[in-house]
């Protein structure tokens, strides 16, 4: 006998967003554009919460502000994994399916619909698969096998993931979800279905009628085209490929997408390589069905490569009376420190080379030294972006993902570079002397790769696997000892000493610098109040370190 349950769980004011076209089951990965206010306003209101929202389709696609009369009650509960806002207005969204919902209310307040559902959770700690349900299980397999072979749309790997499916919800989900042609009527139907001897029923039989219909469609193809010759066989197929996408409603969008991608990736100047490379996967998308979550991948892919700074540099300022100026203004003191680095602009002014030396500023903890760094980027009119290295153990987080792993991304190297929209700001990694390696690799080889001037005009991402110039970049780091850096690394840079302050140096800034702007914060004068030095140096001598 089977035990195959659900726990059910009520949900109260979920975020909603009306999907047209689409049903997301659970456990697949999907991605989507989001165009309405509402549906954009609604992911923003979940990634301010905890990701989550739910997912209903509309019963008509042309139903621009759908009620709750124009959505079907069955839905699912997604996580917002990424989100990428395209130029265009159009929020692009990498979301994951958790669970099948029922929608009980919804609600709309003007700003975007949210809704009270019942959550089905299922149980995999209680399941148990008797004889039946797994001669059913095997059947589906096999019909499964036979309609991917037919259809071409899936590799191998994602064949195999599917059919090792760690528990039968997954299976069954992961089966409805490539299926191809279902109507809307047809996924609710699905989503309808709990007993899972009957979910097993109704996707061998729909899987055998998508057989069937293959065939047939075959045979006729070929009665056809025997009787066509070449140029009206490739008018038929043309008006076949434009009646089919006018049907999908991509055909015009995909098109579009793809030539901006292929214009985008032209601008870059890519070697002949490289560029072949990434016309082969702009292909590839066009050839796989919308939807699909291979396709989904390359979208993601293509869509960082477009969106990171290869060409983009911003203006530098080598002024080094201004460096000075910035530096005296904003930090009281620090004489020698202020001297190195202005020496060090200095040389990179007179030698014209944008490399130059590693500055790493060594010191206590809350001696200033990231303000420097920010200071430094204020000086020569750059941006600056910062990445914390404390604790880090795992090699991937600077080097990135191969694509073959699920929810793959780059490092966060390029990342920074991503956010930051230029390839020469200044980046700060912070903490150098915490960096620790284990199993997962070691990040400390991979950071020799970033700041050594002689590879990093060559720094390959795993995700991206295209070069990508980081010699523009200048990088600074920080640490609170020089004995736990990698020797490798230290050899790499310039070390400038951070003391902590004098006592007479923390009463000038408190005097001249931190009361005034605290005064000014709150609208208060000295007549208000009026903080004697005496009190000042009882602050810094008993309450700060």
């Amino acid at each position: 006998m089977s035990n195959i349950k659900f726990n059910i769980e009520e949900k109260l004011n979920r975020p909603v967003i009306a999907l047209r076209g689409l049903w997301i089951y659970p456990y697949s990965v999907v991605h989507f554009d989001a165009g309405r206010k509402k549906s954009i306003d609604a992911i923003e209101s979940a990634l301010n919460k905890d990701s989550i929202l739910v997912a209903f389709t509309q019963k008509d696609i042309r139903t621009e502000d759908p009620k709750s009369e124009d959505l079907y009650e069955m839905g699912t509960v997604v996580i917002v994994k990424q989100i990428l806002k395209m130029n265009n207005g159009i929020t692009r969204v990498l979301a994951e399916g958790i669970c099948r919902c029922k929608a009980k209310k919804i609600y709309d307040d003007g700003k975007f619909l949210t809704a009270d559902v019942q959550e089905f959770y299922y149980d995999e700690v209680s399941e148990e698969v008797d004889s039946e349900l797994s001669t059913l299980r095997n059947m589906v397999e096999v019909a499964f096998q036979e309609y991917t072979a037919k259809k071409r749309h899936l590799d191998v790997d994602t064949e195999v993931s599917v059919q090792n499916s760690s528990n039968m919800d997954k299976f069954t989900n992961n089966v409805a979800s490539y299926i191809m042609r279902l109507t809307d009527d047809e996924h609710y139907e699905n989503f309808k279905i709990f007993d899972m001897r009957e979910r097993l029923e109704k996707l061998y039989e729909t899987l055998q009628n998508s057989i069937e219909l293959s065939f047939l469609e075959e045979s006729l193809s070929r009665k056809v085209s025997s009787r066509l010759n070449k140029n009206q066989r490739e008018y038929y197929l043309r008006e076949q490929l434009n009646i089919i996408k006018e049907e999908l409603g991509d055909g015009e969008d995909l098109s579009s997408e793809l030539d901006e991608y292929a214009n985008t990736i032209m601008s870059f100047g890519f070697d002949e390589n490289i560029e072949e490379m990434l016309f082969k996967e702009i292909r590839k998308l066009s050839e796989i069905p919308s939807g699909s979550p291979e396709g989904n991948v390359i979208r993601s892919y293509l869509d960082k490569i477009v969106s990171l700074p290869w060409k983009k540099s911003k203006k530098e300022k080598l002024d080094v009376a201004y460096t000075r100026k910035v530096l005296d203004k904003e930090h009281f003191g620090l004489k020698d420190v202020k001297d190195r680095i202005v020496e060090s602009i200095a040389l990179r002014k007179i030698s014209n080379n944008q490399k130059g030396s590693i500055i790493c500023l060594v010191g206590p903890p809350g001696v200033g030294k990231t303000s420097i760094a920010r200071s430094i980027a204020k000086s020569l009119n750059r941006e600056f972006v910062s990445m914390r290295l404390g604790g880090l153990h795992d090699e991937s987080e600077i080097r990135g993902h191969r694509r073959t792993y699920v929810g793959a991304m780059p490092g966060k190297i390029l990342t920074l570079l991503e956010q930051c929209k230029v390839n020469n700001p200044v980046m700060l990694l912070d903490e150098i002397d915490k960096v620790s390696n284990d199993f997962r690799g070691d990040p400390s080889s991979a950071l020799l790769e970033v700041l050594d001037p002689e590879q990093n005009n060559k720094f390959t991402d795993n995700y991206i696997n295209i070069p990508f110039d980081l010699s523009k970049v200048m990088f600074i780091t920080t640490a609170n000892t020089t004995s736990t850096i990698p020797s490798p690394l230290l050899d790499r840079m310039e070390v400038i000493p951070v003391s902590s302050y004098t006592y007479d140096e923390k009463e000038k800034i408190a005097i001249n610098h931190l009361i005034p702007k605290e005064f000014k914060t709150f609208s208060i004068n000295k007549k208000m109040l009026d903080i004697k030095a005496e009190a000042v140096r009882d602050i810094i001598r008993y309450y700060t370190r």
